[in-house]
């Protein structure tokens, strides 16, 4: 039987697995390079607010974007380490469709903390936060059970980031709403 999908990306030459185990909160990010600067965006949000970080990053020449939810068939130790740590979690990626160019979707199984990064984003002024899980595309809900974001005991929020959002004062509001969402601090402060 051939090992699960994630399992031979992980293993293939010049990916990079990152772990950093810090606080109950995680950040992750699963697809590093090809979904751009996410997993910078991960390591910022985690190293500012003392959150364990899992990433994974793709060398140039691998565009092998292995779906979330196949992470949880068979997770490498790295990510199974993480997953044992933290207790909620916030998942970054990236994603692109006409007429959202601006918005953040906040999925996940974690609704409150969903509501609690919209308002950071929201207070952002810059982005356009969307936690109703109506409005956001299936495939971008990040509802799965198998989806890293919903291990944790308290599951998370997945956030998928815009391109447009990915570099320049988007980018450094995004980062700013995440870091105070992660470190609790209230909107506005």
């Amino acid at each position: 039987m051939p090992a699960p999908m994630a399992t031979r990306m992980l293993a293939s030459p010049g990916v990079v697995e990152k772990l950093h185990l810090g606080g109950d909160v995680g950040v992750l990010a699963l697809h590093g390079r090809l979904e751009k600067r996410t997993e910078w965006l991960a390591e910022v949000v985690a190293t500012s607010t003392g959150a364990s970080l899992y990433t994974v990053t793709l060398p140039p020449d691998l565009w092998w974007h292995v779906p979330s939810t196949r992470f949880g068939e068979a997770p490498s130790p790295r990510l199974a380490a993480f997953l044992g740590r933290v207790r909620r979690v916030v998942s970054i990626h990236g994603y692109g469709r006409p007429g959202l160019e601006h918005s953040v979707l906040l999925g996940g199984r974690n609704r409150r903390l969903a509501g609690v990064v919209a308002a950071h984003v929201r207070a952002s002024g810059l982005l356009t936060p969307v936690d109703d899980l109506e409005s956001i595309p299936r495939r971008l809900r990040g509802m799965a059970p198998a989806n890293p974001v919903n291990l944790p005991p308290e599951a998370g929020v997945q956030v998928e980031v815009p391109g447009g959002a990915r570099s320049g004062p988007r980018f450094d509001a995004l980062a700013e709403a995440l870091v105070a969402a992660v470190g609790g601090q209230s909107p506005g402060n």
